[in-house]
């Protein structure tokens, strides 16, 4: 049986680490901001006990029904955990930013109105060009 070439997003079989790593991140961020346990968002996306844990320190591999249901529990699209921004840089903010940033784009994501979430978009660029 041939074997398979990983291809440009994997290394050796597997998800690139940097994106498995900001996804772990992103999922620790939310279920802090949402203020629930790991073994609490468990038992509502109907995982075994112990399985928020091992993603969230990358014990386990976080595949695509993972982020299904925890996305169908919070009202989230999908992409809250796959945006690019800051993927291969290093974080120009320290640690105790990163819950307030997750934080923040928590709430810009669960903007359904498109108009609304542009000119969300246009005001932040704005304020943050000014500084």
């Amino acid at each position: 049986m041939p074997s398979k070439t990983p291809n440009r997003s994997t290394q050796n079989g597997r998800i690139d680490p940097k994106l498995e790593a900001m996804i772990a991140t992103r999922l620790t961020a939310l279920r802090r901001t949402l203020g629930i346990s790991a073994i609490s968002l468990d038992r509502k996306a109907g995982f075994n006990i112990g399985t928020t844990g091992r993603l969230e320190r990358g014990d386990q591999r976080i595949y695509a029904t993972h982020l299904f249901h925890i996305c169908a529990l919070t009202g989230l699209a999908m992409e809250y955990f796959f945006t690019q921004s800051g993927l291969n840089e290093k974080p120009s903010f320290t640690p105790e930013h990163e819950l307030e940033q997750q934080e923040f784009l928590l709430n810009y994501m669960r903007i359904k109105d498109p108009v609304v979430r542009a000119e969300v978009s246009a005001l932040i660029h704005a304020l943050a060009i000014e500084e």
